[in-house]
């Protein structure tokens, strides 16, 4: 005999199916938005207890485990041609109808399970955004401030590989819309995407800001930027290189989800490179590379090495030097041992002993500077 289960299950399906075929054609209207749209949308609930309503036992024996407990009711439907060339609208069209079927009530006695490609592909997309927002919020802060630590910089450096990240992404996206109209790409390559760069963006940035930082006070802006260039540049376009190339290698496996995977993580890379090799250059050239000079030299008293001199500032004043000071003029005791500085040299006399006394001869901070250019 035929059990309340039964009966239950199958009035589920035959009043799914109903429901279905009414509500996907002003679904499709909706969605359109023509008034002279007449077009049909098919839609069909296929079950055991259909088939079996249709002659054929040993199909409708397929749908139903061995167990007698478990079912599987797969739907079909159509997509209007006037939806199917529009990626959006089409996209909107089949997740209105998984929020159909999900919606759908069914009987307290039986318990429904949701399967299939669509679904997916939506909850792979739902863990990509929660993976983006995820890494906006922890993974990017934290790199930034560790990247400010292994510089031994101010806050105010980290304005630089912030904006380098958000200008790659900005430009692997712009380069992405194209690539998705040629190929397929799955949901979670731009997760891939923006963690490498992340990774990509902090590592460069890196190598460029340490070099340019350590040649900057002895060579000047525009000459450690064009140093930085050939040394660091130098290296990070190898290494960018040979990522893409090594990515680049996933397209001839046969699966399209790794060659969407190696395509995505290839344009990622060659952003952060393009980006850093050119965006970042241009932006030390810029008075934000004096100011960022100026910062990381006062916040963390620099010692400038001439010759033999070893000067350190111990002045807590925004300046390094004394934007008045004429360097002109001629040295005296009472101006080169102004209040706020201490010169100790090893070439000359010194102008003071351990004990606090004055010597007759002097040397200034001048007279040192010179003696060691020459």
């Amino acid at each position: 005999g035929e059990s309340s289960i039964y009966n239950a299950t199958r009035d589920y399906c035959f009043a799914l199916e109903y429901h279905l075929q009414h509500a996907l054609p002003k679904l499709a209207h909706r969605l359109i938005n023509d008034a002279h749209w007449n077009g049909t949308v098919q839609v069909e609930v296929i079950s055991y207890y259909s088939l079996k309503e249709d002659k054929l036992p040993h199909l409708a024996k397929s749908l139903a485990m061995p167990d007698g407990r478990t079912a599987l009711v797969p739907i079909r439907y159509s997509i209007p041609s006037a939806l199917a060339h529009q990626s959006s609208l089409k996209r909107q069209y089949i997740d209105s109808i998984l929020d159909l079927v999900s919606q759908f009530e069914s009987p307290s006695d039986i318990q429904v399970s949701y399967t299939g490609m669509k679904y997916f592909q939506r909850d792979l997309i739902i863990t990509m955004h929660e993976d983006l927002k995820r890494m906006d919020v922890w993974v990017l802060p934290l790199a930034l401030v560790l990247l400010a630590i292994v510089l031994r910089a101010h806050m105010g450096v980290l304005l630089l590989p912030l904006m380098a990240i958000i200008t790659t992404v900005f430009s692997w996206s712009i380069a992405m819309l194209g690539l998705c109209r040629m190929m397929q790409m799955t949901q979670f390559t731009p997760s891939v995407m923006m963690s490498l760069t992340i990774g990509m963006g902090i590592d460069y940035t890196l190598f460029l800001l340490s070099r340019f930082l350590a040649d900057a006070p002895s060579m000047g802006v525009y000459d450690a930027v064009s140093t930085m260039l050939s040394t660091a540049g130098h290296t990070i376009l190898v290494s960018g290189l040979t990522l893409q190339c090594t990515f680049l290698g996933l397209t001839l496996l046969p699966l399209q989800m790794l060659r969407s995977i190696g395509v995505g993580a290839a344009v990622a890379i060659g952003m952060a490179l393009l980006v850093n090799l050119t965006f970042v250059p241009a932006l030390l050239h810029t008075r934000y590379g004096t100011w960022l000079l100026d910062k990381h030299a006062c916040g963390n008293q620099p010692l400038l090495s001439c010759g033999g001199v070893l000067v350190k500032w111990f002045d807590s004043s925004t300046s390094c030097h004394d934007e008045n000071d004429d360097m002109n003029a001629p040295s005296t005791p009472e101006r080169d041992t102004a209040p706020g500085s201490q010169i100790s040299s090893r070439v000359g006399t010194p102008m003071r002993d351990s004990a606090g006394e004055s010597h007759d001869s002097y040397t200034s901070f001048r007279d040192v500077i010179g003696a060691s250019s020459e």
